[in-house]
């Protein structure tokens, strides 16, 4: 859904908004080789489609600095609908592009494997460990939904459809997840990430079991000859309607892996300051 560019930014016309972008552009960076007022123009248009892949690119980082100098909006703030996962806490980070790019696993299970035909996986992670940013990567994957919710019982909406379904969960109900529980394991195709363990094992429950990656290393468990295994174990420990519960841990030198992360999705030139809306993303956070 397209929006009005100039019900937002003060110009007479997009024309000479891309006058005076371009202007500061060259005033900014003058060894650049700065478009034509015409083609900035057309630029401005593909942002009113919701088409900011030009404005976006690493490429360009003046030309950003430019257009949010000139008009005191930031691209945060811009109501765009784009498949990309935004960073309101670290402002100056640049939205994050499933399309363009791959997550960074800190650890291991690999949280950002889609949940597969016959299996309802429980993983179990403390807060902190980027659960959230894995729950936003879900909700932008074709055929899958996926949700953070503060009991399990609250993503019911999600149990009875087609999709496959990734929900994060706060904290477990005072009143039992038994009910939620049931309903979800008569369907497949479910991921749930939370700080907790399902309830226990009672006759007549699904049957919870610790996957073999709590059992060993993590780079044990990352090599190919060691994810085969670990496919294979779980496959023989499965029965229907089981649950395959894993244990999430951090990925050794995960701190220098995230801060080599973090620098190279940095726009150390973007001014003014964008603002920090917050936009229902939960920080990654110390683990």
């Amino acid at each position: 859904m397209s929006f009005k560019l100039l019900d937002i930014v003060l110009a007479r016309s997009k024309l000479e908004l891309a006058g005076r972008i371009h202007k500061k552009w060259k005033e900014l960076a003058p060894r650049d080789r700065v478009p034509a007022v015409v083609a900035i123009s057309n630029r401005l248009g593909d942002l009113e489609n919701e088409r900011p892949a030009w404005w976006e690119s690493d490429e360009r980082p003046t030309a950003r600095k430019a257009f949010e100098q000139i008009t005191g909006v930031s691209f945060h703030d811009l109501p765009l609908k784009r498949a990309v996962i935004p960073s309101p806490e670290f402002p100056r980070l640049r939205p994050f592009r499933p399309g363009m790019e791959l997550p960074l696993s800190l650890g291991l299970p690999d949280w950002f494997e889609p949940p597969r035909p016959e299996q309802r996986r429980w993983i179990v992670a403390p807060p902190g460990a980027g659960r959230s940013f894995a729950i936003q990567w879900h909700s932008i994957q074709k055929g899958r939904r996926a949700v953070e919710v503060h009991h399990l019982a609250d993503a019911q909406e999600l149990f009875d459809g087609s999709s496959s379904i990734v929900i994060g969960v706060d904290a477990p109900d005072p009143g039992g997840d038994a009910g939620a529980l049931a309903r979800l394991d008569a369907r497949d195709e479910v991921l749930v990430i939370a700080p907790f363990a399902p309830s226990p094992v009672t006759k007549g429950q699904p049957d919870f079991r610790e996957p073999p990656l709590a059992r060993e290393g993590w780079f044990e468990a990352r090599s190919p000859a060691g994810r085969e295994r670990h496919a294979a174990e779980a496959q023989s420990s499965m029965v229907r309607d089981s649950w395959y519960v894993q244990q999430w841990s951090a990925a050794p030198g995960w701190r220098e892996m995230f801060v080599r992360w973090i620098a190279g999705r940095t726009w150390l030139e973007t001014l003014p300051r964008p603002s920090t809306r917050r936009c229902g993303h939960r920080s990654l956070g110390p683990l």
